[in-house]
């Protein structure tokens, strides 16, 4: 895992904007990466998924990953837990990690109340 949150609550019957933001970085040039933030840790539910992020030709090389998603709570119970920011590699051999934050590159993971979830009856689901 990069990165982890504090624990969110995401109250039953709210829909919520789920967004990432940070820096990837690769030993190895011209590299593909996915960033993924789940629930909880390495394994969780997927929310927001950034597939074959290209790392620039020269090493090291940050390259910017961002995306965000609408979920929703329609479980009937609030759910609260933790978000965790994962990287992987797509191919090949090296190390791949989530650079610290600077004034170019400013990392976050950002949890918004949306509405009502019936507002938005396509969201992804948090469960």
């Amino acid at each position: 895992m990069a990165l982890t949150s504090t624990p969110v609550t995401y109250r039953t019957g709210r829909a919520y904007r789920i967004s990432l933001k940070c820096a990837v970085q690769t030993s190895a040039a011209a590299d593909r990466v996915t960033v993924r933030l789940r629930k909880l840790n390495s394994t969780g539910a997927v929310y927001v998924e950034i597939p074959h992020v290209v790392i620039p030709a020269t090493t090291p090389a940050n390259q910017l990953a961002e995306s965000s998603v609408l979920a929703s709570n329609d479980t009937g119970a609030d759910i609260s837990t933790a978000l965790a920011l994962t990287i992987v590699r797509n191919a090949g051999t090296g190390n791949v990690l989530i650079t610290g934050s600077s004034a170019a590159f400013v990392g976050h993971i950002l949890v918004e109340d949306y509405g009502p979830s019936s507002d938005f009856p396509n969201s992804r689901a948090i469960t």
